[in-house]
C-alpha cells in the first residue's frame, strides 16, 4: 500500500447531491402519507375491537413518522455537508507543497 488516498471532489459532490434528493424523496414521501393517512379514530370506530387496534397502531404511526422525518433530513443534510467536503479537499489540494512524483 502507497499510503496515498485519493479522493475526487467530484464523486463527493455528487455523491452529496444523491443524498440530498433521496432526503427530498423521503420527505414527499412522508407528506403524501401524512395527507392520505390521517389519524386512525375515525377509521377505527368505537367499538372494543377498534380502540384494541387504536391503540397498537397509533404509537406505531408514529413512530414511522418520526423516523422517516429523521431519515429525511438526516439524508438531506448529507448534501450540504459534502458538498463542503469538496470543496474542501478542493482547497487542501490547492494549497498543498506536496506533489506526486512522475
Amino acid at each position: 500500500m502507497s499510503g496515498a488516498m485519493r479522493i475526487d471532489p467530484g464523486e463527493v459532490r455528487a455523491a452529496g447531491a444523491t443524498f440530498e434528493h433521496a432526503g427530498e424523496a423521503i420527505t414527499r414521501a412522508l407528506a403524501a402519507l401524512n395527507s392520505s393517512l390521517p389519524d386512525a379514530g375515525e377509521m377505527c370506530g368505537d367499538d372494543a375491537a377498534g380502540r384494541t387496534f387504536l391503540a397498537s397502531y397509533s404509537p406505531n404511526l408514529a413512530a414511522l413518522r418520526k423516523a422517516l422525518s429523521a431519515v429525511g433530513d438526516g439524508l438531506h443534510s448529507l448534501g450540504p455537508g459534502l458538498a463542503a467536503t469538496a470543496s474542501n479537499i478542493e482547497k487542501a489540494d490547492g494549497a498543498s507543497t506536496m506533489r506526486t512524483g512522475g
